[in-house]
């Protein structure tokens, strides 16, 4: 597998700078290494449904803010970058979705039914 070292020194070296050994070096290089890697694997991992990224998770149910409008609210995953779909937990060939929605840190569903994310 490659290193977060590899990744950033393949970068600095396609700008024409020194490459680094760790991140946390008193250097301009490190420290920009330091400071961008991860938002920029963040904004990659989002871009695109890679199948290596995504996951199946249950969700645990939360107090619902807004009964009239949704039937459940559930926390999302503490790891989870984005929301690829919802389903719910009955639909065990993933072919019907279930109407969901992500805001305000919890998923919730107009639909009345537990609902399955499929998060990257």
């Amino acid at each position: 597998m490659t290193s977060i070292i590899s990744i950033c020194n393949l970068a600095l070296a396609s700008i024409g700078k020194d490459s680094i050994n760790a991140l946390s070096e008193p250097t301009v290089e490190a420290r920009a290494c330091n400071r961008l890697f991860a938002p920029a694997r963040d904004a990659l991992l989002q871009a695109y449904p890679w199948r290596f990224a995504g996951r199946t998770r249950s969700l645990a149910e939360i107090e619902n803010d807004r009964p009239g409008e949704w039937a459940y609210a559930y926390d999302r995953p503490v790891d989870c970058l984005a929301i690829r779909g919802i389903r719910s937990t009955l639909d065990v060939k993933g072919d019907a979705s279930v109407g969901g929605v992500f805001s305000g840190g919890a998923s919730t569903s107009a639909a009345g039914m537990p609902m399955t994310p499929r998060a990257a």
